[in-house]
């Protein structure tokens, strides 16, 4: 083989290598950003105005879940019940604007909505430090799963190629079952 086609041969491997592993290095980043803080490099990782619409859904389906149960369980305080709903309607909006950055992002990887900004004592790995295993799903997706070590739920970010080498995290999924089930049985202990 003449040495332009080493050359060429030996730029393509590379960048092949470089190709491969830009994933890998996008999730790095973004864990670095949230253990770090850093909202700049967090705001460049994220689709920030999609974790928002997905964030205000979810709290919203978890505030109507426990509306409905506190009217099913007190019909006759529907009043107290739905001004209760108004004002925790008001609170989560606010406690959205922290999970929404860098400081709270790990809470809503692992599913812990209502723990924010308290971690739990295993909070130096898996989700609490985006630590997850990655799995490619094309040439331009790949998925990150995450393990909450104290409730053994599993989340996923997606991530999807923004150009050649970059990456931005485009979408999650939450064990949304469990985490209704868990505000179900704090409603009922009146924990919550």
């Amino acid at each position: 083989m003449k040495w332009p086609y080493k050359f060429f041969l030996i730029l393509l491997l590379i960048g092949s290598g470089a190709f491969a592993f830009s994933p890998f290095h996008a999730a790095t980043t973004l864990s670095e950003a949230v253990v770090q803080n850093s909202s700049e490099e967090w705001e460049q990782q994220v689709d920030v105005e999609y974790f928002k619409q997905y964030g205000s859904e979810l709290f919203k389906g978890i505030l109507h879940t426990k509306m409905k149960m506190e009217m099913h369980q007190n019909p006759e305080l529907i009043a107290d019940v739905i001004q209760d709903f108004q004002f925790a309607r008001d609170t989560s909006k606010q406690l959205l604007k922290q999970l929404i950055q860098p400081k709270g992002f790990a809470h809503l990887v692992c599913g812990e909505l209502f723990r924010f900004p308290a971690k739990p004592a295993q909070a130096d790995k898996e989700c609490w430090v985006l630590n997850g295993e990655l799995r490619w799903l094309s040439m331009n997706d790949v998925e990150v799963a995450y393990l909450n070590p104290e409730t053994g739920w599993h989340s996923r970010l997606h991530f999807k190629r923004v150009g050649l080498w970059q990456w931005q995290t485009v979408s999650i999924t939450l064990p949304v079952e469990k985490i209704l089930e868990r505000v179900r049985i704090q409603i009922e202990e009146n924990s919550i």
